[in-house]
C-alpha cells in the first residue's frame, strides 16, 4: 500500500508499504503494530537521506486512518525505543496493562 499523510488509509499497514510525507519523501514501513481498534497502530518507518544515511520515522496511524509522523531520528536505538514507548502507551489506552 502507499500511502499519503493528506488522506486516511483504508487498509492496516505491513512491512513494505510505503508512507509519503508532505514534503513528498517516501519512507518504507518495516515495523508495524496494530492496536485493534479500526485502523489504529504504530508504524517505523526508514528513508534514505540520499548521502548514504537513514532517517527512522516513527508515526501513528488513528483509529480512523489518519498518518501522522510523531518523531524523526537518525539513531535506530533511540527510534525503535519510541516504537516499543508508543506501544506501551497504546496497550494502556486500551486496557490491555497489568
Amino acid at each position: 500500500m502507499d500511502a499519503l499523510t493528506t488522506e486516511d488509509v483504508t487498509k492496516h499497514f505491513a512491512p513494505g508499504d510505503t508512507v509519503q510525507g508532505v514534503r513528498g519523501d517516501l519512507h518504507s514501513v518495516f515495523k508495524v503494530m496494530h492496536a485493534g481498534y479500526g485502523f489504529s497502530g504504530v508504524l517505523l518507518t526508514l528513508r534514505n537521506t540520499g548521502n548514504g544515511g537513514v532517517t527512522y520515522c516513527l508515526w501513528v496511524v488513528s483509529e480512523k486512518g489518519r498518518v501522522r509522523c510523531t518523531m524523526t531520528a537518525g539513531d535506530f536505538a533511540a527510534a525503535d525505543n519510541a516504537f516499543v514507548a508508543r506501544i506501551v502507551d497504546m496497550s494502556r489506552g486500551i486496557g490491555l496493562e497489568r
